[in-house]
């Protein structure tokens, strides 16, 4: 779940490099790329930052969604037989 963000950014950078290439606006092209860079590897540090010293507020965050979830869906049966 931790990469989905980075993924989303590294595949929006592609588009925006290869859009200044074609258009021939390397400069351009070339902060894009960093911006991209810079924006993907502060979201997975802060993410690795976070798990690291705070596992287990994370935990529980994950344990709380399947949580409701799981009573989303009961809810849902109950509802469909009445």
């Amino acid at each position: 779940f931790a990469m989905l963000p980075p993924t989303a950014i590294a595949a929006a950078v592609a588009t925006m490099t290869a859009q200044n290439y074609g258009a021939g606006l390397v400069r351009r092209m070339t902060r894009c790329l960093w911006s991209g860079v810079g924006m993907a590897l502060t979201f997975g540090l802060a993410v690795c930052v976070y798990a690291q010293f705070l596992p287990a507020t994370l935990v529980s965050l994950l344990i709380c969604l399947w949580y409701l979830r799981r009573n989303n869906r009961k809810l849902r049966a109950e509802h469909a037989t009445a």
